[in-house]
């Protein structure tokens, strides 16, 4: 009996040693199957594992999860496999093209292993009877809190580049500077790949980036660097843009050369090279030209006579950019020179609210100016300890010259001054940053986190002002300022951050802030035009009353507390997972300010200190209506008093320049502010995006300039002094959405309303007292746009109106209603065989209501251009003519409670160009 015992004991414990060894060769794998554009489930899929050799061996079952009111949010599919064995999975859908996910699991697989994604790419085209059937591709789609722009969906013509394609994103717009507005919201940084490119110069990659190399765009609040490596939620968000690359452009090399030359002895040269591998990141730019012409032909109506460039400018710079990043240190090396000369020719009419009397100043000057400037920076990074070093240097050479005439007139011409002035001077600027952060191991999700900086900047110049008067007639001044200005500063803080296990963050943060400069300005007043060789002569003929030296310091100790509280977004079809957001954040910083201040003007001899104590509340909250990202609610408050500065506390008296008197104010005290904005966006159906916002700013004390006008001598007289009573409040709308069959029309429309109540002082000479100006602009504006945009043809309609009514509550004020409103048509065309294509843009611009009848105008602008890529697109020949009609000026139209200013500046003339452009990219291949 005991012999049969023992044989069945050892024939069980074979057996359970065979089966867990088996069980120890074999894994359990889980593979998502999902869009591989949208990224969206799909539980309809057929998976099908396969051997190495490609035999079918068994259909997998897939496991769908659901949220709350019953929608699919993720499909997955598992398979028990055996370890040390390749498998193939394949998976296939009508309407998609089949995908496979090869798996090659190694003999020390862990018992559960995540294989990836199986991703389905749409079969987007199909032959029947050699007619080819496409369909539309999605430009734009939400996934979470992040908008996706698809650039493969943007038929453009060969030679775009990526500001062309951003220019024709649905609800995106771009100013001449190069600033990118979505949906009604400024962008903070343009990045690529999730990285910053050239310290947030966009204007780099905007220009030189061909499109074509762009797999998608994508725009959403970034977290930054540091808080990212740390897991905590401290600085503020950036709203940045994201442009990600095609997976064949993000090893080996993006290049393309541009030479353009044109009439009125235009020119433009370019070159840009873009590199990358696994470690390093590596650009160079260079460019010269005399255009500074950021618009395009055919693509948007932005070329208002007000946006015209101000001054004509010839730019030659080259930079360059070496980055390196192995996930553990990064390491970023930035060398930039510019020279940049400026020729600046302006016209400008300006009048005095005055109670019985408004003199009116025209201007007409020629300012020249010439700047070299290098910049050099290096910056270190490391994620884990979180350390960031960053040291910067720069070194900036200038000259200028300028050459005007002034007119002063009552009822009749008061004064006629003829002004001619040069000079040069030089400064320089180095500077570093160390932030880090030490984890408290003992204390759960807390840290100390530092930071250390410290600048020094150096600037000297010297200006000749020579100043002719023909009315009255008099003898001719010359001013000379010998200027220099030195100033360093530093600041040093430390922060205790702690997360609860409910995700309320609580951070204490100590900070120090220490400045200190010296400013000194003498004034010499010889009988004849300056030489730099004379300036030790001059001293003996100094203006003492209107030369000053001076000594400040201020210290600044700061205590910042600040609570906020984390919420979880449920999961939908754009955002499978759930995820955590901001729900509110209250924050409070209170702050002795210490200035202290030696001046020295002539008589004046004082030192002057002040303490301020600054405390500024700080409240914000989020809030999505429905618990996910389609709709949310921001509303945000603050409020703070601003130090005064001690230079205007000073009672000197400054006429240095001819018929202008600056003044001090010994009781003049700092400003105090109320800010309050709410914004309400929404994303729905046909790719809409729909933002409302409100904004109220109150100023309970501001600073302004009180004026003073003498009649007789026509000298104007300006103070600093305590107003109350300034508010503005603004109210927006924007909405861009697509209609039509196959979403191939797109609508936007920008609406804002701005009401400005302006408080400011003015008085005539003899007058006891100064008189409390109150005026009140409204500004209504509206910005239109409808397009339709089918393979390689675009056509736009626009039309935008800004409309100013200007009342005033002081005696003899007349009411101002001005108007600016333009309605045009662009278009672009490819020829599909030849692949030339032409663009057109057409715009009537007409303004009234303009204090001086020539500025009263209608001006109808046309641009054409017509382009040809040859050699498989590599190179691109173009032909551009601007303002075929030789209409465009540059106007600029501004009222407050002092006076109304109307400036125009001459405008680039209309011009052709022919440019040459080649691209070229060299890939390593697939690695």
């Amino acid at each position: 009996m005991r012999t049969i015992l023992n044989i069945y004991i050892c024939l069980f414990t074979s057996v359970c040693f065979y089966l867990t060894s088996s069980a120890q060769k074999q894994t359990m794998i889980g593979v998502s199957v999902l869009d591989d554009f949208l990224e969206i489930p799909l539980p309809d899929t057929k998976v099908t594992l396969m051997s190495a050799d490609s035999l079918p061996l068994r259909e997998l079952d897939i496991i769908k999860f659901e949220n709350g009111s019953g929608q699919v949010v993720r499909t997955d599919v598992y398979a028990t496999l055996d370890r040390g064995k390749k498998y193939i999975i394949r998976g296939s859908l009508k309407g998609y093209d089949d995908a496979w996910l090869t798996l090659d699991l190694p003999d020390d697989a862990p018992d559960r292993y995540n294989a990836g994604d199986l991703r389905l790419q749409k079969h987007f085209s199909r032959d029947l009877d050699e007619v080819t059937v496409k369909a539309t591709k999605v430009k734009m789609f939400w996934k979470g809190d992040t908008i996706v722009y698809n650039a493969d969906a943007f038929n453009l013509p060969a030679g775009s580049m990526l500001d062309d394609l951003i220019r024709q994103m649905p609800g995106v717009t771009m100013n001449d500077g190069g600033e990118i507005f979505v949906n009604g919201r400024k962008i903070d940084e343009l990045l690529l790949g999730s990285k910053s490119f050239f310290r947030g110069k966009s204007e780099v990659l905007l220009k030189n980036l061909p499109y074509y190399t762009v797999k998608n765009i994508k725009v959403y609040d970034k977290t930054s660097e540091r808080d990212e490596a740390l897991g905590s939620d401290i600085d503020p968000k950036k709203y940045v843009m994201d442009v990600n690359l095609a997976q064949e452009y993000r090893r080996g090399i993006i290049a393309n050369v541009e030479a353009a030359g044109g009439t009125s002895d235009r020119y433009l040269g370019r070159a840009f090279l873009l590199g990358f591998d696994d470690l390093f990141r590596f650009s160079i730019v260079g460019n010269v030209n005399n255009v500074n012409e950021t618009r395009h032909i055919g693509q948007s109506s932005s070329w208002t006579p007000e946006k015209m460039p101000k001054s004509q400018v010839t730019t030659r710079s080259v930079a360059g950019e070496l980055r390196f990043d192995n996930k553990k240190v990064e390491e970023i090396l930035n060398v930039d020179y510019t020279y940049t000369s400026d020729l600046l020719d302006m016209n400008r009419r300006s009048e005095l609210f005055l109670n019985g009397l408004t003199p009116l100043t025209t201007l007409q000057s020629i300012t020249r100016n010439k700047i070299h400037l290098l910049k050099l920076r290096n910056l270190f990074r490391m994620p884990n300890p979180w350390l960031y070093v960053d040291v910067e240097y720069s070194h900036r050479t200038f000259s200028s010259g300028n050459e005007g005439v002034s007119e002063q007139r009552d009822s009749m011409l008061v004064s006629r001054i003829n002004d001619f002035g040069k000079g040069s001077g030089s400064a320089w600027n180095l500077g570093g940053r160390i932030d880090g952060s030490l984890p408290l191991k003992r204390s759960g999700k807390s840290s100390v986190e530092y930071a250390l900086s410290a600048r020094h900047e150096e600037e000297e110049s010297i200006m000749m002002r020579r100043y002719g008067f023909e009315v009255p007639p008099a003898d001719a001044l010359n001013n000379v300022n010998d200027y220099m200005y030195h100033k360093t500063w530093g600041f040093a803080d430390a922060s205790y951050n702690l997360t609860t296990k409910n995700d309320i963050h609580f951070i204490v943060k100590e900070e120090i802030r220490l400045e200190h400069s010296r400013k000194r300005d003498f004034l010499y007043q010889p009988d004849s035009l300056y030489l730099p060789s004379q300036k030790d002569a001059l001293e003996a003929i100094t203006d003492f009353n209107n030369s000053y030296d001076s000594h400040y310091s201020t210290n600044r100790y700061q205590t910042s507390l600040k609570l906020n509280r984390f919420g979880v977004l449920t999961p939908d079809e754009t955002m499978p997972f759930a995820q955590q957001y901001q729900m509110w954040e209250i924050s409070l910083n209170a702050s002795p300010n210490i200035q202290s201040l030696r001046y020295q003007r002539g008589a004046i001899d004082t030192h002057e200190t002040s303490t301020d104590f600054i405390f500024r509340p700080e409240f914000r909250m989020n809030v999505y209506p429905t618990g996910k990202y389609n709709r949310h609610i921001d509303l945000y408050a603050t409020h703070y008093v601003e130090a005064p500065s001690l230079y205007d506390m000073i009672d000197y008296r400054d006429d240095s320049t001819p018929l202008i008197v600056k003044l001090g104010n010994p009781d003049l005290k700092g400003n105090q502010v109320t800010y309050v904005a709410a914004g309400y966006d929404r994303r729905g159906a046909h790719q809409s995006l729909l933002h409302v916002g409100a904004t109220f700013r109150y100023f309970h004390r501001s600073t302004a300039q009180s004026v003073v006008y003498d009649p007789v001598s026509a000298t104007t007289t300006y103070r600093p002094v305590n107003v109350s009573g300034n508010y503005v409040a603004n109210a927006s709308f924007d909405m861009t959405r697509t209609f039509g069959k196959d979403h191939l029309w797109t609508w936007s429309d920008n609406t804002d309303a701005t009401f400005n109540n302006s408080v400011d002082h003015s008085m005539l000479q003899g007058e006891s007292a100064s008189h409390l100006n109150t005026v009140r602009t409204l500004t209504l504006h509206d910005g239109m746009y409808i397009q339709f945009s089918k393979g390689a043809l675009n056509v736009r309609a626009s039309g935008d109106v800004r409309w100013r009514h200007t009342t005033g509550r002081m005696r003899d004020f007349s009411t101002l209603n001005a108007v600016d409103f333009q309605y045009g048509m662009s278009a672009r065309y490819t020829i599909p065989v030849l692949k030339t294509t032409i663009s057109a843009d057409g715009t009537m611009y007409s303004r009234r209501g303009y204090g001086s009848s020539s500025l009263n105008t209608n001006d109808f602008v046309m641009n054409a251009s017509i382009s040809q890529p040859m050699l498989k697109g590599k190179l691109v020949a173009s032909v551009e003519a601007f303002d075929i009609l030789h209409q465009l000026s540059q106007v600029n139209y501004e009222v407050n409670a002092q006076g109304r200013v109307e400036t125009w500046y001459r405008s680039l003339p209309h011009y052709v160009m022919l440019h040459l452009v080649y691209n070229f990219n060299i890939s390593p291949g697939k690695k």
